[in-house]
């Protein structure tokens, strides 16, 4: 029997329906990838019932993907959305999502009244909850993108917004919603995660909106999401940076929006103080056009504020905009910020904010070929991180430097430098900057003309990178990678890393080459004429088709095993058992110990979908548990690699 919630009988057996299966993303939603999906075959035969000459075609399969994607696959939702393909095209379909409710009025005369539209099967439900569920039910749809449970008790608890909940209460309500199947929940490790489908929370928001708490309850959601930014800004220069970014990512769109509340609501401090909280994220991330945009806001709306606070957290937020613009290359506008940042440190005597932005300049200097005064600019910061004493900056410091000394040719004062920088990072367990020294000390090795120990360093950068999620500095590492590898004769493997690069770089909408590093141009030049056309061609053509996580684990490959790339735990081209891509990424990230969600949110897959590739992988491999795919492959790998030699 089907029912809206348990029945709570002895006996009782559960099994959850969730909405239709959606097309995925990470396929592009292209005609066969969208055709396959249940939630777009029902939008297709609806909108046939009305208008019979509507076919799903390659010209309107990303747009009907996108509808069904924008309501969730709930199946009511979909059918009255394509009951007017009659009179909009689904790109005004689309586009009217926004007032979903409206859209969705349509009705089926036969289906009981509360079936009739999706706001009567809503209201319905609404109707049927205790003034309690109510309270929170409307309360958590403030949350963009879903939340965990301690989220969810800052919003959900209070008295002075129509109705009391006590926080001990919120889990319960929120068990009693869940089972009521008007939020849904998932595992995001180490919590749970409560997410309500697109059109039930927008239906939440009106009716927040009619009780009016819509104000107090974004500001508790903004209020919270400070305090967790806040949490967070140590965490991510520390041991523990992976996991918080992780968290952070998942909390995107919640984050946006208290950034978003805190500026439409003149609270510029608080904007200010949330926008510097998560420039490590943004940095580490590769979010630089919106962290800077965050962050120029908040300088703008901060000025005319003349507190002591707003001028403290100014100096900062002007250097953490310099260093997002110094990423996107916008040199100019960096050194433009970080003067600033200089001039305001030293009217408040600021010696902490006064040395990092010394650093900053440092830098700037030195890309602009003005290696004297980065030089000084450097030891001046480092003179007054000796009187500090904080470590962080010391480290930064210390990494400018040696990288001004690099520049100038001086490579063992250069490496005195960087090593130290390694050491105090590594004592502070910032992966990130630990990552980025070990670049710095593989391209201070390639210019002493130490291929091998270029290579050591460079791999340990590229894990690094990988394991944070930085997606251009393990393009970078490819491409730094790949001079080593050349210089040290292997032009094919250049090749092929060099392709993958570019392949990485075009799927993030440009290529960039690394100041300071690679001319992949030039590289790639140097592999063709030694390999010849075709050799280079296929090599380059096939790191351009690799994921990110195959050129990486290309890259990690020991030096030996170079010439027998990913392909080859692969199979022949006949054979059934061969892992295809995308299985063989699954297979990789199961070797690393990750859970399907966490493959889905990697890959841009639903949940589902990951569950279908880890059967097939199992069966090809001919192994019953996930827990011994790494031995597998690599058994698989060491097998192939003996027949082939």
């Amino acid at each position: 029997a089907t029912s809206r919630e348990p029945l709570q009988i002895p006996g009782e057996r559960q099994r959850r329906i969730g909405p239709l299966t959606l097309p995925d993303p990470a396929g592009g939603m292209e005609l066969n990838e969208a055709a396959d999906s249940p939630a777009v075959q029902l939008f297709v035969e609806r909108a046939q019932d009305g208008a019979p000459d509507f076919h799903l075609t390659a010209d309107n399969a990303s747009v009907v993907a996108a509808i069904c994607i924008r309501l969730d696959g709930i199946p009511l939702a979909l059918e009255l959305a394509a009951a007017r393909v009659r009179m909009l095209s689904v790109e005004q379909i689309l586009a009217r999502l926004d007032e979903m409710f409206q859209l969705l009025s349509g009705s089926s005369r036969t289906a009981p009244t509360r079936q009739q539209t999706l706001r009567a099967t809503l209201d319905w439900s609404y109707d049927l909850l205790t003034p309690g569920e109510q309270v929170v039910f409307r309360r958590l749809s403030v949350f963009a993108s879903g939340c965990d449970i301690e989220a969810a008790e800052a919003v959900g608890v209070g008295d002075e917004i129509n109705a009391a909940v006590d926080r001990d209460e919120v889990v319960d309500l929120i068990t009693r919603l869940v089972d009521k199947s008007l939020i849904g929940v998932h595992q995001r490790p180490p919590t749970a995660w409560y997410r309500m489908l697109e059109p039930v929370r927008q239906y939440g928001i009106q009716r927040l909106t009619a009780a009016a708490e819509m104000d107090a309850a974004l500001a508790r959601h903004a209020a919270y999401y400070l305090d967790l930014a806040l949490r967070a800004e140590p965490a991510l220069s520390g041991p523990s940076q992976v996991e918080w970014l992780e968290r952070l990512e998942g909390e995107r769109d919640n984050l946006r929006n208290a950034l978003l509340w805190a500026a439409e609501h003149d609270k510029a401090d608080m904007a200010l103080r949330m926008a510097v909280a998560l420039f490590h994220f943004w940095e580490a991330r590769d979010y630089l056009t919106e962290g800077r945009g965050w962050l120029e806001q908040a300088i703008q709306a901060s000025r005319s504020s003349n507190s002591a606070e707003s001028r403290d957290l100014r100096v900062k937020a002007l250097r953490c905009a310099g260093r997002l613009a110094h990423q996107q290359r916008d040199l100019s506008a960096a050194e433009s910020f970080h003067s600033e940042s200089l001039g305001l440190a030293r009217e408040l005597n600021d010696q902490l904010g006064i040395a990092a932005a010394l650093s900053e300049l440092a830098m700037e200097a030195r890309l602009a070929g003005r290696l004297e005064q980065s030089t000084a600019l450097a030891e001046e910061s480092l003179t007054l991180c000796d009187e500090i004493g904080d470590h962080a900056t010391t480290a930064y410091a210390l990494l400018e430097s040696g990288i001004t000394w690099k520049d100038r040719g001086d490579l063992a004062q250069a490496r005195q430098y960087l090593n130290e920088s390694l050491a105090m990072y590594q004592t502070l367990g910032d992966v990130r900057f630990i990552a980025i020294t070990q670049a710095m000390l593989g391209l201070t090795a390639l210019k002493a003309n130490e291929p091998a120990s270029a290579e050591q360093h460079l791999r340990s950068a590229i894990a690094g990178h990988h394991r944070l999620g930085n997606r251009w500095f393990v393009i970078y590492d490819l491409q730094w990678l790949a001079t080593a590898i050349l210089a040290r004769g292997e032009p094919r493997q250049a090749a092929l890393l060099l392709g993958a690069a570019h392949g990485l770089g075009d799927a993030l909408g440009e290529v960039i080459t690394p100041i300071g590093g690679a001319n992949a141009a030039a590289l790639a030049a140097q592999a063709r004429v030694a390999l010849g056309d075709t050799t280079f061609a296929a090599a380059w053509g096939e790191g351009l088709l690799m994921s990110r996580e195959q050129a990486v684990a290309t890259a990690l490959a020991a030096p030996d095993t170079h010439e027998k790339p990913v392909r080859s735990i692969s199979g022949s081209p006949g054979d059934d058992t061969r892992l295809t891509r995308r299985e063989l990424q699954v297979a990789s990230l199961l070797a690393r110990g990750y859970r399907d969600r966490q493959i889905a949110d990697e890959l841009s897959i639903s949940v589902a979908t990951v569950g279908v590739h880890v059967h097939r992988v199992l069966g090809k491999l001919g192994i019953r548990s996930r827990w011994q795919v790494g031995e597998a492959l690599a058994d698989t790998s060491q097998r192939q690699q003996t027949t082939q030699t």
